[in-house]
């Protein structure tokens, strides 16, 4: 584990709460399968090297995946084939944890699982992994598509949207989602556990799907002679549009899918997608900005128009589409302005004063950001700075927290529990999950979590991590300062106790480039270095210092200033007062009240605390 003695111990004790007994099936789950035999799971360990280190106790990505694992097999259902509990409610003594319609939504937790076991090379949980997994995989057909398995879940009509009843699955036919909705989430699950653990069985499910999936398959698409796969003369109320047409995962899985693969069929479908979405559903104008007057549910929900936009933006990146990333950029610009873009908080609804954000608005903006600057489509290292150790940071469920909801629920008066719900030890098996309607202050501003926002920010967590650094043509390249290990070196950020960042170097650079931040101008000459305890020069490249040639085994040590400031802003229809220490928030006035959010009076301290860990560093990252 990555944690000193207590927080080892803590970390432990909710391993040890979500470890389930041997699940006793319901009969009438076990015949909803439509393979009631699979051939024997492989789950290989993750290859790579762990050692022990010396670490600052600062934010640190693997310590956030390493909880994530937790979330993401804590709040599932071992007697109904481990199917997730979609909402959890944390607002009502006890705390339940639900299934509903949107159970199906745990499609979005398989790809992120496995990545996350790419950060931290943990075995932790893996019985309930391998019970999701068998599950799925006796849910696919031989045409490679899911189909949902709704016998004995009394509960997959709960919650409906009414834009979506007469819709769903028949439970007598069984056949998958209209559209092969949650097909495509499936298919980034396939192709990373391919990559991963290099089993061909994991590349056939794939190819199955891309063959036989994305809405009834590809040579609808392209065979279509217009350019975003509708035949010509079909009426304009034939077309569908708003939020039902939205459906950015099949793309974005295509679009991975052809990165892989280099499949042109597969490029000329996506393509066709991306156009309906982008030009032909009532969602976007030709900017990319939100068409917030949009048909069908939710016209002004974020969410369903950042996703879409990153769909788009993957797709571009695939197949080197300039234009089209500019459109996703210029989106991006306008996206980051209808929110806080100081700490990272967007709202739910594009509406005014709207007071309650959504983790996957947090997840998506970091994700776009972190995307749009790795691509060079433009320099928003910065905002992914601010939002990662803000509002991205804050809106994950770590122990402490879960003990400040526990003491609060307890005072609240005792409500019965429902047949679709659990109260078992809910808030311990949902530590690493995402906050599903956080306000600026606290934690639950309503309801709790629904776990769609669990699947999409554990996925930014991995977008983060490996953006950190790169190296490539032996330039080691740093750019954000955050702790992080790697093949070429270690990352060991100071921030925001001082201003420092030390490199361990594991691999001979012939250059090594560090991005400061934002405060810091281009330039400055209160920038210092040292490489093996010698003053280095360097030369300032835009926002990066180059520090030249560095050997292994060199420490490289960069030291800058950082101070406090106090910002007023407006933020979901209220005042706060932002006290910030270089780009991290430290306190927020006024203080939430039953589940704070921004205590961080420790980080106003000077004297940085430093803790012993376990560091692993794969031996073949995935690239995601």
């Amino acid at each position: 584990m990555r944690r000193g003695f207590e927080a080892l111990l803590t970390v432990a004790i909710v391993a040890a709460c979500v470890t389930p007994a041997a699940p006793q099936q319901n009969p009438e789950i076990e015949k909803g399968y439509i393979r009631p035999k699979i051939p024997p799971l492989e789950m290989p360990a993750v290859r790579g090297e762990r050692y022990q280190d010396l670490v600052p106790d600062t934010l640190d990505l693997a310590d956030m995946a390493e909880l994530a694992l937790n979330g993401l097999t804590g709040p599932n259902d071992p007697q109904a084939g481990y199917e997730l509990y979609f909402m959890v409610y944390l607002q009502r003594n006890p705390p339940t944890m639900q299934h509903d319609f949107s159970d199906g939504n745990q499609v979005k937790f398989m790809g992120p699982l496995a990545l996350m076991r790419v950060i931290t090379g943990t075995e932790s949980h893996r019985a309930e992994e391998r019970g999701m997994l068998e599950a799925y995989l006796r849910s696919f057909g031989d045409d490679g598509l899911w189909y949902p398995p709704l016998k004995g879940r009394p509960w997959f009509r709960e919650n409906m949207w009414p834009e979506v009843r007469g819709k769903e699955p028949d439970p007598k036919t069984l056949p998958p989602y209209e559209g092969g909705r949650m097909n495509p989430r499936l298919l980034e699950a396939a192709m990373i556990y391919w990559l991963r653990d290099k089993n061909p069985m994991w590349k056939d499910l794939a190819d199955k799907m891309v063959r036989n999936g994305a809405g009834g398959g590809l040579n609808r698409f392209v065979e279509s002679t217009n350019d975003w796969g509708v035949a010509p003369g079909t009426p304009d109320s034939a077309v569908p549009k708003g939020f039902l047409a939205c459906d950015a995962w099949t793309p974005q899985a295509l679009a991975q899918y052809y990165r892989l693969t280099g499949q042109e069929l597969v490029k000329q479908a996506a393509r066709k997608m991306v156009n309906h979405q982008k030009d032909h559903i009532g969602y976007f104008d030709p900017s990319g900005r939100f068409i917030l007057n949009a048909p069908g549910m939710a016209p002004t929900h974020f969410h369903v128009h950042s996703l879409s936009v990153l769909g788009f933006l993957e797709f571009a990146l695939a197949v080197g589409d300039r234009d089209l990333i500019e459109y996703c950029r210029r989106s991006y610009e306008w996206a980051r302005t209808q929110g806080s873009p100081l700490i990272g908080f967007f709202p739910e609804n594009i509406q005014p004063d709207f007071a309650n954000s959504e983790g996957c608005c947090a997840a998506d903006m970091v994700a776009w950001s972190l995307k749009l600057s790795a691509s060079g489509a433009g320099d928003y290292w910065d905002d992914a700075d601010r939002w990662l150790r803000n509002c991205f940071a804050e809106f994950q469920l770590t122990p402490e927290k879960a003990e400040r909801l526990a003491r609060a629920v307890r005072a609240m008066p005792v409500q019965p529990v429902r047949y679709n719900e659990t109260a078992d030890r809910v808030l311990e098996r949902n530590v690493g999950t995402f906050a599903g309607w956080p306000g600026v202050n606290e934690w639950v501003h309503r309801i709790g979590i629904q776990h769609c926002c669990t699947g999409n920010c554990t996925r930014t967590i991995y977008y983060a991590w490996e953006n950190v650094l790169d190296c490539r043509d032996g330039c080691l390249r740093v750019n954000l300062l955050l702790n992080r290990a790697s093949a070429w070196a270690d990352v060991y950020s100071h921030l925001p106790y001082q201003g420092r960042v030390d490199l361990r170097i594991k691999s001979p650079c012939k250059a090594v480039l560090i991005r400061l931040p934002e405060w810091i101008p281009s330039g400055s000459a209160k920038v210092a270095c040292t490489v093996g305890d010698k003053a280095r020069s360097f030369r300032w490249k835009g926002r990066y210092v180059n520090v030249g040639n560095v050997v292994a085994g060199e420490r490289v040590v960069l030291s800058f200033p950082i101070s406090e400031r106090t910002v007023r802003q407006r933020v979901g229809g209220a005042d706060y007062t932002f006290t910030i220490k270089g780009n991290t928030v430290v306190a927020v006035d006024p203080p939430g009240k039953v589940c704070p959010l921004f205590r961080r009076d420790r980080y106003r301290q000077t004297e940085v605390p430093w803790r012993q860990v376990e560091r692993f560093v794969a031996s073949e990252p995935i690239r995601w």
